[in-house]
């Protein structure tokens, strides 16, 4: 039987947005991650926001997908981006961030390379899997090894800010269901104890 769910971030290990220039308030003046710009009266203290977080594979797991039954992966992103211009990039993060991350560190005590985490190569991955312009859904599709090590090695992930700053607020909050893997397998296609988990 061929069927499909979608694998979403955790919000039990990383579900932040750090906010510049200031480090204290991870997630802005609420707990909702979020993207793109929040302007305030005075234009020194206009702050920017990037999205981090990993994926909960726990349905995944108890799914028992593998190798063997796996039929395809993919990143769904329902981007918050195009109004007002805001544009923003999805990366694989390379630090182990925490939910204790803010814009000088990456867990609270540990400094990224670049301040917010830009650091390409040594903060995030050299390019960006995916960059976003406009407000719709983006697809992206995952090799089977990928996905694997993703799980495996608890790959962490962000979607940075990218436009300039408007004379306005313009941001977008991200929810569970607005970045997902979403997997189609063969929830039978397995027998025996194959399983690799």
């Amino acid at each position: 039987m061929i069927e499909t769910f979608d694998v979403k971030p955790s919000a039990l290990t990383v579900a932040r947005s750090n906010m510049s220039p200031n480090p204290t308030y991870p997630n802005g003046s609420s707990s909702t991650p979020r993207i793109g710009w929040r302007s305030v009266s005075e234009p020194t203290y206009a702050y920017y926001y990037h999205y981090f977080f990993t994926f909960d594979f726990s349905e995944f797991v108890s799914r028992r997908v593998t190798l063997s039954n796996l039929i395809s992966a993919k990143f769904i992103i329902s981007s918050g981006t195009g109004l007002h211009g805001l544009t923003t990039s999805f990366y694989r993060v390379l630090k182990n961030v925490t939910n204790s991350l803010d814009w000088q560190t990456y867990n609270g005590s540990n400094a990224w390379s670049v301040a917010g985490g830009t650091g390409n190569g040594t903060d995030r991955a050299a390019s960006a899997l995916i960059n976003m312009s406009e407000s719709r859904a983006y697809e992206l599709a995952i090799d089977a090894s990928t996905l694997f090590s993703i799980y495996n090695d608890a790959w962490k992930f962000g979607i940075y800010t990218t436009s300039s700053r408007p004379p306005y607020n313009n941001y977008s909050a991200r929810t569970y269901d607005h970045t997902v893997i979403r997997i189609v397998y063969n929830r039978y296609g397995l027998t025996g104890d194959a399983t690799i988990f």
